[in-house]
C-alpha cells in the first residue's frame, strides 16, 4: 500500500478535476434554470433521493444527517422540504470556497472544511450519512475506501447510509469511477457491516436523459424509467449498518 495522499495534495487534486470538467462541459452544464437538458435529470435524481430518504422512516424532524461531500449545499432544499431541521444537518467538504457558499446559503446548518478520510464527527453521531454524486468522482481506490470507513464510522448502528451516485462509469474515460453494486459491496462492507434495504432507481444515463430533457420528451422519460430499469445510469442506494 502506498503512502496516503496528503490534505493538500488531495484539495490540489480535486480543483484540478473540477477545473477540467468545466473546461469540457462549460459552467452551465448543470444549470437547471439556463439548460434545457437538466430538467428531467434533477427531476429524476431528486426524485430517487427523496423516496430513499422517505423510506428510513425517521423523523426528519428529529434526525440528525450529515452529507460527506456537500459542494456548495446544492442537495439542502430537498432535506429541508422534506422537513429535516436545518440545526441537525451536517456537512462537510474538501474545497473551502464550496463551504463558504453553503455556510452563506443556509447559515443555521453547520458545515466544516474538512477531508472525509478523516471526520472530525464521534462514533455513531449520525442517524444518515448521505452522499450524493462524490464516488463516481473518486478513482482511487484507497482514497474511496477511506471515505466509506469514515462514513461507516460516524453514522450510529441501525443508522442508514444513502449514496446517490452514478453505478456506470463512462465508457472509455478514466475520470469516473461508476459506483456499482459490486463497489458498494466492497466498500461497505455488504452483508458483514451493512444491508442493502433499498435500491432507488433516478435519472437515465446522461446522453439520453440529456436528449429527451432538452426535446421536453417527458413522457418518453418516465417511461423509460420505469420499464427500463438497466437505463437508470443513477440510483439512489440505501444501507443499514448493523
Amino acid at each position: 500500500m502506498g503512502k496516503p495522499m496528503d490534505d493538500q495534495l488531495l484539495t490540489a487534486r480535486t480543483t484540478s478535476w473540477y477545473d477540467a470538467y468545466y473546461l469540457r462541459h462549460g459552467r452551465g452544464r448543470n444549470d437547471l434554470f439556463g439548460n434545457p437538458e437538466v430538467l428531467l435529470q434533477v427531476l429524476a435524481f431528486d426524485a430517487s433521493l427523496i423516496c430513499a430518504l422517505r423510506s428510513t422512516h425517521l423523523d426528519p424532524h428529529t434526525a440528525v444527517l450529515l452529507e460527506v461531500g456537500c459542494g456548495g449545499g446544492a442537495g439542502i432544499p430537498n432535506l429541508l422540504r422534506l422537513g429535516f431541521d436545518p440545526a441537525r444537518i451536517y456537512g462537510v467538504d474538501l474545497l473551502a470556497d464550496r463551504i463558504s457558499e453553503a455556510s452563506g446559503r443556509f447559515p443555521t446548518a453547520h458545515f466544516v472544511c474538512g477531508d472525509a478520510r478523516c471526520l472530525d464527527f464521534e462514533e455513531g453521531a449520525f442517524d444518515i450519512v448521505l452522499e450524493s454524486t462524490m464516488f463516481v468522482s473518486i478513482t482511487d481506490h484507497e482514497i474511496s475506501r477511506a471515505i466509506a470507513a469514515e462514513m461507516l464510522r460516524v453514522v450510529r448502528r441501525d443508522g442508514y447510509i444513502v449514496l446517490a451516485d452514478w453505478r456506470y462509469a463512462k465508457p472509455g474515460g478514466t475520470s469516473y469511477a461508476g459506483l456499482s453494486r459490486g463497489r458498494i459491496d466492497q466498500l461497505f462492507q455488504v452483508g458483514r457491516q451493512t444491508r442493502i434495504v433499498g435500491v432507488h432507481h433516478g435519472a437515465l444515463v446522461p446522453p439520453l436523459g440529456r436528449y429527451l430533457s432538452r426535446h421536453g420528451m417527458a413522457f418518453v422519460y418516465f417511461g423509460l424509467r420505469g420499464l427500463l430499469r438497466f437505463l437508470c445510469g443513477q440510483v439512489t442506494v440505501v444501507l443499514r449498518k448493523c
